[in-house]
């Protein structure tokens, strides 16, 4: 099978994100022998890749030259797949036309939550003015009815120009369905990411609690700040440590915000590949208010790491079996996420079932089995497009 990855930016594993799932999935299906290849719209790293591709002019994406390159490269290579993993941004969607006139059967991946999306650029600053916690009726009310006025038209053009449409949830599609209409409909369906990294249980495991992600108003690192106040002067937990990866435009800001309420046993790490950290840590927190997947939720599982979440996105109750092989905390309430810390601070053998089942649960989101599902819907449509 020929598949073609059509992406944004480099697929760089490093990078988190449609990123590494797009590098994750096009080396899995070509070591199983089938002829992939990824071009990206930009250069966004420099990760060396041999199935890497790039458009040719970098300065205007949505060129000529560019779409030419790009219906000439499906033909001279005979795809019959093409991924598309641009669907969060409108103005490339005038390479769908391009790439529908080859022929092909073209799949388009959504990679984020349809109500979590329609916020992106409205909510740092409604958040900013009023705080995360006090916003949900005037974000639906107001930038839920915007979005769908100002994006209806192009989410409905992409389902138009798509043999199929990729949410990473069930609960994502009636939430896309919202804004784009019922008409296509029934090529909607829902394939999770896989998990990028390989993980494992460590029987050297410390007293760290960790956030790995992008440090950004929407990931809540301050929420997570705010928790730890309340644990780390206490004497009995002084041996605990929070360990925080990533960078992000609010870096500084966290770090000032975490001087100010005096905190301790905690340090910034900055960008860094996580697989050392998840192999350490004992307790995995997240406090977005919303999320595409949660894809670190998954990784962290995978090395025995007990994830907690505000309840924040709709499938986060997909990943996490409250209580079971992880925590669902009520959004946005420090105090419950405080005290459900400290229960699994202070009780080792609820930790270690939980750990166990967080490994149990992570194999759900393994390559094989979530490559399995996307291979079953490229030869569904090979089939269908041959009958």
């Amino acid at each position: 099978m020929k598949i073609l990855f059509f992406n944004t930016g480099s697929a760089n594993p490093l990078l988190g994100g449609v990123q590494s799932v797009t590098h994750c999935l096009a080396h899995y299906f070509n070591s199983l022998g089938h002829e992939v290849y990824i071009i990206s719209i930009n250069r966004t790293s420099d990760y060396l890749d041999d199935i890497q591709i790039y458009l040719p002019d970098q300065k205007r994406n949505d060129s000529d030259a560019n779409k030419q390159f790009l219906m000439n490269f499906i033909k001279e290579k005979h795809i019959e797949i093409v991924l598309n993993q641009t669907c969060l941004n409108p103005k490339l969607s005038v390479f769908l036309p391009v790439i529908k006139k080859t022929g092909v059967q073209l799949i388009s991946v959504f990679h984020s939550q349809p109500y979590g999306m329609y916020g992106i650029k409205a909510f740092p600053k409604i958040c900013n003015v009023f705080g995360v916690d006090k916003v949900g009726n005037l974000v639906d009310v107001l930038i839920h009815f915007a979005f769908k006025l100002k994006y209806g038209r192009y989410l409905k053009r992409m389902l138009q120009y798509s043999d199929k449409l990729v949410m990473l949830s069930d609960k994502f599609i009636n939430e896309f369905l919202y804004f784009s209409g019922k008409k296509y409909a029934e090529k909607m369906l829902s394939i999770s990411n896989p998990v990028t990294i390989n993980g494992g249980g460590s029987e050297k495991k410390e007293k760290i609690v960790l956030f790995v992600g992008r440090i950004s108003q929407e990931k809540g690192v301050d929420k997570i700040l705010e928790v730890w106040r309340g644990i780390c002067h206490e004497e009995k937990y002084k041996e605990w440590r929070l360990v925080i990866v990533g960078d992000g435009e609010k870096r500084k800001q966290m770090e000032k915000y975490a001087m100010d309420m005096e905190l301790i046993n905690y340090s910034f790490e900055g960008f860094q590949k996580p697989d050392g950290y998840y192999d350490k840590a004992k307790i995995f927190c997240m406090a977005s208010a919303f999320e595409g997947f949660g894809l670190v939720l998954v990784e962290a599982m995978s090395y025995g790491v007990v994830p907690m979440a505000f309840n924040s996105f709709s499938n986060c109750s997909d990943i996490i079996d409250d209580d079971k092989n992880g925590i669902l905390v009520t959004p946005f309430s420090i105090n419950e996420y405080r005290k459900k810390i400290i229960e699994l601070i202070e009780n080792d053998e609820k930790w270690m079932k939980m750990s166990t089942c967080s490994i149990n649960k992570s194999k759900e989101y393994s390559i094989e089995c979530i490559g399995a599902k996307w291979l079953d819907l490229f030869y569904s449509l090979l089939n269908n497009k041959v009958t």
